[in-house]
């Protein structure tokens, strides 16, 4: 039976996988603000549901700390800074880092 189980589980996350990659597609294409931030607040719910991680773009286009999801230009900032990426949420005030040497 534990077999079963963990194929199911393998299953289950392929499964959200596929779902957040979609609500991160729609989100990039939601003409409001407040649906693209409601598509990015259900894909970190299924994130942790499932324990699923996040890909790497998708970790930049994410706020962590108000859940919003950032467009570039629009409600974030980018910069690069000393072999860094710095991304600035234009909502809450929150920074965070990406190394990209």
């Amino acid at each position: 039976m534990k077999r079963s189980n963990r194929k199911k589980k393998g299953l289950h996350q392929d499964i959200a996988r596929k779902r957040i990659e979609e609500l991160f597609k729609q989100a990039q294409i939601a003409k409001s603000d407040d649906l693209a931030n409601r598509y990015a607040e259900m894909a970190h719910k299924i994130s942790l549901k499932f324990k699923v991680s996040f890909t790497k773009s998708q970790k930049q286009s994410y706020c962590k700390k108000c859940k919003s999801y950032l467009r570039k230009g629009y409600n974030c900032r980018i910069r690069l800074n000393e072999g860094k990426v710095v991304v600035k949420c234009l909502n809450c005030g929150n920074i965070r880092r990406f190394v990209y040497k």
